[in-house]
């Protein structure tokens, strides 16, 4: 259990530990200005981060998502658990969809982000009854469909695998 701010993905490149449309220039002085970070903070690399609003922040969110980019976070689960997910997001609409896979399984069906209220108006969508297996493994957040911001994910109330009856550990598409 805890919290996982969207912008502490891991470190490496474009396709490695994230995929994102905007790609990072790395190259010293060439006379000419690329975009790559649209926020331009935190990190140096080619996701959009902005300064953050919300009340529990880091200080800075991932913003201007699209479809079809992703981040990679490195987690080590201590149990295998049904974890439930909540997903701290600010949307002026309600085209956002996302996802999340481990290790290159999908674990969450795709959850629809209905509108918040506004770029910086700061709301939460809980995923139920995701399973996590006990070790080091590869969380990937995959973005079905733009239109939200993205603040951080919270891990909570761990139920034991064993504990639970089957139709509890069923995702529900």
């Amino acid at each position: 259990p805890g919290i996982v701010y969207a912008v502490d993905y891991d470190l490496g490149a474009n396709g490695y530990a994230y995929s994102d449309t905007d790609t990072a220039n790395y190259r010293t002085t060439t006379g000419e200005y690329s975009a790559w970070n649209s926020g331009y903070a935190y990190r140096n690399d080619g996701v959009d981060i902005e300064a953050c609003s919300d009340a529990v922040t880091n200080g800075y969110n991932v913003g201007w998502l699209a479809k079809g980019e992703w981040m990679l976070y490195t987690v080590d689960i201590s149990v295998d658990a049904s974890y439930s997910i909540d997903i701290r997001y600010a949307a002026a609409s309600s085209a956002g969809k996302l996802h999340f896979e481990l290790d290159g399984v999908s674990i969450s069906p795709v959850v629809s982000l209905p509108a918040s209220g506004g770029w910086t108006s700061w709301s939460t969508k809980t995923i139920e009854k995701v399973i996590l297996k006990k070790g080091r493994h590869q969380l990937k957040l995959y973005v079905d469909n733009d239109g939200f911001n993205l603040n951080y994910l919270k891990f909570h109330s761990p139920v034991q695998i064993g504990d639970v009856s089957p139709d509890f550990l069923q995702i529900k598409t």
